[in-house]
């Protein structure tokens, strides 16, 4: 073997190349770098891209199911008053504020805009399912707010007729229930004779409100429950046993011998009835007819 072959046999290769390694580097850096990102791309982008769907459909459970508590609260509200419960049970009002941030988070605005809607129907259904009554500016105020919420789901709506519609015959029932019915007739009309609420069923409910809307004018008082009736109440006499009346009644039992009880169970009605007849006939006797039959025996 040559000296040269021996040589190179000597020779680590790993070692060189670790030795050249920073000067590879610094000539090949820009690639490497476009590679590093080309590979994180192709790996990373279906993952975040994974985990922003899952985000997604997360929150549009959530809101679904808050959507869903609104209509669960109105059934618990009126089982509470029918059983008896009348203390504040509902919790309409946080799932109002749920919805609320559920709409602000939404990507989508016909999503917002619905959640919008059913944030204003729970401020509305807050009202209605009180158990008594409520101050006129509570009232007031839980309107006005319910009001602002579906005219910010009109803005967020354009472009669906049907959550237009929706949003609009809310705006026209909380001017009805601010007693503003002029402003609610406006409404209703405006939907009765829009064309893009055509084919919806929102026409037919507003003309539905405009027929009613008289009879919602009017005041009604209701009359004063009738008071209770006084239960009967049995008065019982101090010192008066059932005995006591029973004697007052029929007198006294005469006592009886031993013979005259067996006796006396034995009689039957037709013996007594003919005892009886004996002693009034000779009750009726007269006292001469008796005096003589004496003499004749003597």
């Amino acid at each position: 073997m040559d000296p040269k072959h021996r040589h190179e046999l000597k020779t680590n290769e790993l070692a060189d190349w670790i030795t050249h390694l920073p000067d590879f580097l610094r000539r090949n850096w820009a690639q490497l770098v476009g590679l590093a990102l080309i590979i994180t791309g192709v790996l990373g982008v279906p993952i975040v891209k994974r985990t922003r769907q899952n985000a997604a459909q997360t929150r549009q459970a959530e809101t679904t199911q808050l959507m869903q508590r609104v209509a669960q609260e109105k059934i618990m509200a009126v089982r509470n008053q029918g059983s008896g419960i009348w203390e504040a049970q509902s919790q309409l009002l946080m799932v109002a504020g749920s919805l609320e941030a559920a709409a602000n988070k939404a990507k989508n605005p016909y999503s917002a805009a619905l959640a919008l809607i059913k944030c204003a129907e729970a401020f509305r259904a807050d009202l209605h399912y009180q158990p008594g009554p409520v101050e006129r500016s509570t009232v007031q105020a839980q309107i006005n707010r319910a009001s602002r919420t579906y005219e910010l789901a009109i803005e967020k709506a354009q472009g669906n007729n049907l959550l237009t519609g929706m949003a609009k015959m809310g705006l026209g029932l909380c001017a009805e229930e601010l007693g503003n019915f002029d402003r609610a007739k406006e409404i209703y009309e405006d939907i009765a004779t829009n064309a893009d609420f055509a084919g919806t069923i929102f026409p037919a409910q507003a003309q539905l409100r405009l027929e009613v809307m008289d009879d919602s004018r009017e005041k009604f008082v209701f009359v004063a429950a009738p008071e209770p009736e006084a239960p009967a109440v049995d008065v019982e006499i101090p010192g008066v046993s059932g005995n006591e009346t029973i004697d007052k009644l029929i007198g006294p039992v005469m006592p009886q011998s031993p013979g005259d009880e067996t006796a006396g169970a034995e009689t039957t009605p037709q013996e007594s009835g003919t005892g009886e007849s004996a002693s009034e006939a000779e009750s009726s006797t007269p006292a001469g007819q008796t005096a003589q039959g004496e003499s004749e025996t003597d």
